[in-house]
């Protein structure tokens, strides 16, 4: 990252992490908040713009990695990113009031819902994301599962 931000500025550059993941069999490690928590740290030295957080503990309900979650954002003060099942309106709005992050991200809900705003303006409910389907072909190419979800009737406005 130092390389980076020195090359195309500190303000150009944001990272994403993932600690707690199992993705591809990924193990934990005693170390795992400590080592966290220091990237975070030399991160926040270094001046990148942002850390988008993927917090497990909303995926899995893993009580230390939210602490992991809390460790990072308390020593990374730059913008800050949060993933990880938000699928309401009032749940993204505890998120931002509270201090949690400055932003949140939706990818999943976005993925399964191509009219996920006018889904979370209406109080609509979301389709479910196929992950089988994730970054994989299908009959139709690499759009199969981002393109077949059912999108909501849209509201007739009077002129």
């Amino acid at each position: 990252a130092r390389d980076v931000a020195d090359a195309i500025g500190a303000d150009r550059v944001g990272i994403r992490l993932s600690p707690w993941s199992t993705f591809n069999d990924m193990a934990h490690y005693p170390e795992l908040d400590d080592a966290y928590t220091y990237l975070a740290a030399e991160l926040q030295k270094i001046g990148i713009v942002y850390v988008h957080l993927v917090d497990h503990s909303r995926l899995s309900g893993l009580s230390t990695a939210a602490e992991t979650a809390k460790a990072i954002r308390r020593v990374f003060t730059n913008s800050y990113i949060s993933s990880g099942n938000y699928t309401t309106l009032a749940d993204i709005e505890d998120a931002l009031v509270r201090g949690k992050a400055d932003l949140v991200s939706m990818s999943r809900p976005f993925i399964a819902n191509p009219d996920l705003i006018e889904r979370l303006r209406r109080d609509l409910p979301l389709s479910a994301p196929n992950p089988a389907t994730f970054y994989a072909p299908g009959p139709k190419g690499f759009s199969d599962g981002y393109t077949d979800y059912p999108m909501v009737e849209p509201v007739r406005r009077s002129a």
